[in-house]
């Protein structure tokens, strides 16, 4: 019998034990000071963690009005992260498109299309807008 490998099971075992007993014994926030938690962060991912926990029928109507105002922050956050990554990826495409057009460029034939053409074709199409 090997008791080093027992002693460590023994010792997994009452570390978890320990972690169990300890996490009954926190406290359970209220929606409303989740809430409160919520709109004192920073708009983010920790925002929209913040409110994910949040039960909006166990909040008063004022409470409730002020958790679609933090939404609507994390939103507008979300949104304009999305429009930043929009212009980078825009600006990736235009660039191997552009790439792409100057290895087959003809020399004396016209080129109808520009890349930002394409480009945005191509996201359009992958975003399916």
């Amino acid at each position: 019998m090997d008791l080093d490998g027992d002693a460590w099971i023994m010792q997994v075992w009452l570390a978890e034990q320990a972690q169990e007993a300890a996490a009954r014994l926190r406290p359970t926030p209220s929606p409303a000071e989740l809430l409160e938690r919520a709109v004192f962060a920073p708009a983010g991912p920790r925002l929209l963690a913040a409110l994910e926990r949040v039960e909006v029928a166990d909040l008063s109507a004022d409470d409730a009005v002020t958790y679609l105002q933090q939404m609507q922050r994390a939103s507008a956050w979300l949104a304009g992260r999305e429009a930043e990554t929009r212009a980078q990826v825009t600006d990736v495409v235009v660039t191997e498109m552009q790439r792409q057009f100057d290895e087959e460029a003809d020399p004396g034939r016209p080129q109808y299309v520009c890349a930002e053409q394409v480009a945005f074709s191509e996201i359009t199409a992958a975003l399916r807008m």
